[in-house]
């Protein structure tokens, strides 16, 4: 018998799990438990990923290729566990996103995940939001964010979740290596305008947007 209060499972922002780590994953419920560490203290917590235990299962991933083709869904779903699945899809492009499928291949993985474990256990994260320039030129990675709207609509999805993009080290040092190609800050009106466009649009698509550790901006609007 579940008890009655059980725990939300996020697997898990801090990799991609569904893209490259489902064996293990898979090997940590069948054992029932998983051991995670703090990033910031290394202090190891053990985790229960057992029926009784967990209500619910969120999956993060930009890639949901060998999920779908491992049946990793259909098996935990028959193991009892409910499943929600976070699927960012920005704009295409090699220079930042390298090894990503081709987006129409993502468009199908978006579908089968709809298909298989229906519209509303999937919100759709254009994430984050990019500024920068190129050789002196200012650009965002928002140039198709319509058609991908559009698509995700068509697969019945009607959640976005975005958010700006934060400054993280490991990135900086990256970047630096990119001949004529540096990340940029934009003002805060021009953030509040990005989003009030973003929003509009998707209302005619009968979606809905929400920012993700936005409360300065959200306060505004």
């Amino acid at each position: 018998m579940a008890s009655k209060f059980r725990v939300v499972v996020s697997a898990s922002r801090r990799t991609d799990i569904p893209a490259f780590y489902m064996p293990w994953f898979m090997d940590r419920v069948d054992k029932g438990r998983v051991a995670v560490v703090n990033p910031f203290n290394q202090q190891e917590k053990i985790i229960k990923l057992t029926f009784d235990s967990v209500h619910s299962i969120v999956f993060w991933s930009k890639n949901y290729g060998a999920f779908l083709k491992g049946r990793y869904g259909e098996q935990l779903k028959e193991k009892g566990f409910n499943l929600f699945f976070h699927f960012t899809i920005n704009s295409p492009s090699a220079r930042y996103e390298r090894t990503m499928p081709a987006i129409e291949d993502r468009f199908r993985q978006l579908n089968a995940l709809c298909q298989k474990h229906g519209a509303d256990s999937v919100t759709w994260r254009f994430d984050p939001i990019c500024f920068f320039e190129v050789n002196g030129k200012k650009k965002n990675n928002l140039y198709d964010f319509r058609k991908i709207a559009e698509n995700v609509a068509n697969s019945g999805v009607t959640r976005c979740i975005t958010s700006f993009r934060d400054d993280y080290r490991k990135v900086d040092r990256r970047t630096k290596a990119m001949t004529g190609f540096c990340f940029i800050d934009v003002s805060f009106d021009e953030k509040t305008h990005v989003l009030r466009r973003m929003n509009g649009f998707l209302k005619t698509r009968g979606m809905t947007l929400a920012a993700c550790c936005e409360k300065e901006i959200l306060a505004a609007l």
